[in-house]
């Protein structure tokens, strides 16, 4: 099933890739192709990361600095990375800021993302996503993650999607319970789509999206694909796909006037500068960047 779950993963952070791309499309298939499919990345993503959690790294006792390692360093470069262009940018009379100012609230909100979104604004879900190990690691009496903790709560918010948190929960119940969900996936398939017409009909689109999100999770445990492990590729990928688009798309506008063709071209340069990087990085060793995912 890891084979399955892997390529899963690499599909969902595919989708987020999609809702950063930059178009003009309101309407028809595409719009559905490039803005509604893609809403689905970080869902199924959630929902993988809690399942991952209680197959492997439940019981470890070390989790707190596994989760600095792999989660908060990678979090901080690549904001940080961001930043330094930022102000490298605005030397030359460029300022790309929409949300942010060139005061404190580069740091507390563009870096550390207080209350909003960081500077690179993909990287929200490793936000969310390594305070939720923070908590947990309070349960196993790791009582240093209150240091990281205390400063979102009182100055910030604590999570800035709590769905993240509920279908985290979900995948991991999947995973403590996958005996018997695999035995009854039948009776789990019709639950979900039943939940899946009624919510449609009562026009509950976040209900849908999860169930739709949990539906397609269940779905591969059938799924028996043999995938080789492209994590530190991926988690490259989610870290640094925004900014890169935000650097190439005033160059292709420039020259590509079909609203399809700039997506995909966004989409392919950011694959292809992507894997350029990862090679980069594997050459010179520099994993910290990608948490030691090789």
């Amino acid at each position: 099933m890891l084979g399955s779950i892997e390529l899963l993963r690499l599909t969902s952070v595919i989708l987020i890739v999609f809702t950063h791309t930059r178009h003009n499309i309101d309407a028809g298939i595409f719009h559905f192709l490039f803005e509604i499919v893609p809403q689905y990345g970080t869902t199924i993503l959630s929902i993988i990361s809690g399942y991952l959690f209680k197959e492997f790294s439940s019981k470890k006792s070390n989790l707190l600095n596994k989760k600095i390692h792999t989660l908060l360093i990678p979090f901080l470069i690549s904001n940080l990375v961001v930043i330094i262009l930022v102000f490298i940018l605005k030397i030359f009379d460029f300022n790309v800021l929409n949300r942010l100012h060139y005061d404190l609230s580069i740091i507390s909100d563009g870096l550390f993302a207080l209350n909003r979104a960081p500077i690179n604004p993909p990287t929200f879900f490793i936000r969310d996503l390594f305070l939720l190990f923070c908590i947990i690691s309070l349960f196993q009496k790791n009582y240093y993650s209150l240091l990281l903790i205390i400063p979102y709560i009182i100055f910030g918010k604590l999570f800035l999607r709590i769905d993240i948190v509920f279908l985290f929960i979900i995948g991991s119940l999947i995973s403590l319970k996958k005996e018997s969900v695999y035995n009854n996936k039948k009776i789990f398939y019709l639950a979900l789509a039943i939940i899946i017409i009624i919510n449609t009909y009562l026009q509950n689109y976040d209900y849908i999206k999860f169930s739709i999100s949990i539906l397609i999770f269940l779905l591969s445990f059938d799924a028996k694909i043999k995938f080789i492990n492209i994590g530190g590729y991926s988690y490259l990928l989610h870290l640094y796909h925004s900014p890169i688009i935000v650097m190439i798309y005033p160059l292709l506008k420039q020259v590509i006037y079909n609203q399809v063709l700039l997506v995909f071209l966004q989409f392919t340069s950011t694959i292809i500068i992507t894997y350029i990087i990862n090679e980069i990085l594997k050459k010179y060793k520099l994993y910290i960047l990608t948490g030691g995912r090789i």
